[in-house]
């Protein structure tokens, strides 16, 4: 099971990231760690092409950063799924990453946005919420609630995506 969980920054990512790892085995990437790695003791070229446009300070191609994301994903650790934060951010990355897992017969099977109710995050993310909204995947929790209800919903919705996953193709 591949889960996107999207947001602004504190808004409760990196610990519902914890919560599947715990509760569902499932391996949470934060892309700035992923590329982290990658960079400190590069071992491809992506890596290193990423290393050294970070030391000039420039952008990443969008294209890169795919790639540094597929490298980490070809370590075998994720070949049950996982759940990933800080990419994508916007549609280029989202279409990109879609086609890189669709390369290798996989696809995300829950996209969770975590809403702090902050017009101008929605505002920025409302494009990638269209993309997983019109296949399904999308579900936004308010995350102002208490913490358990948060990992309670997320529970549920890998639960409803786990058997939709499970479902005959219509």
């Amino acid at each position: 099971m591949i889960v996107l969980l999207m947001g602004p920054p504190s808004c409760g990512k990196t610990t519902q990231a914890a919560h599947i790892m715990e509760q569902h085995g499932l391996p949470a990437l934060d892309f700035a760690q992923v590329l982290a790695a990658a960079t400190a003791t590069p071992k491809s070229g992506a890596a290193v092409e990423a290393k050294g446009l970070i030391a000039t300070g420039e952008r990443l191609p969008e294209a890169l950063a795919i790639e540094i994301l597929k490298e980490r994903l070809d370590e075998g650790d994720c070949a049950k799924g996982f759940s990933l934060e800080g990419i994508p951010v916007n549609m280029e990355q989202a279409a990109l990453l879609d086609g890189m897992l669709a390369r290798k017969g996989l696809g995300v099977d829950a996209a969770i946005y975590l809403d702090v109710q902050d017009q101008e995050w929605h505002d920025l993310y409302e494009p990638l919420l269209g993309w997983y909204m019109s296949s399904g995947k999308l579900a936004t929790l308010n995350s102002n609630m208490y913490l358990d209800e948060v990992k309670e919903c997320v529970s549920d919705i890998l639960k409803a995506a786990h058997a939709a996953a499970a479902l005959p193709p219509r």
